[in-house]
């Protein structure tokens, strides 16, 4: 079993470009696959982002933030794809 969370972690910041200037502990994310993916680089995993988004962010009243994520994955959208992983 695995466990989504909401929160900030120095490898995968949801805005990498501002994680640079802003720092890393201003940008949480989804991060995925914890325990399992708990280090590493670029956690932002598309797929249970997605799975995720609606319990962790919608239900609990998160708006802005499902907002910046669903904008973050949009920005990266190509041919009608979105990545599985940032």
């Amino acid at each position: 079993a695995t466990a989504q969370f909401w929160g900030a972690t120095k490898s995968a910041p949801l805005h990498w470009d501002r994680a640079q200037t802003e720092g890393w502990h201003k940008l949480p994310s989804l991060c995925a696959g914890l325990p399992h993916f708990s280090a590493g680089f670029m956690r932002n995993w598309g797929r249970d982002t997605f799975i995720s988004l609606r319990g962790c962010l919608l239900v609990t009243g998160h708006f802005q933030e499902a907002r910046d994520t669903l904008l973050v994955y949009a920005n990266v959208v190509r041919h009608g794809l979105c990545p599985n992983l940032l």
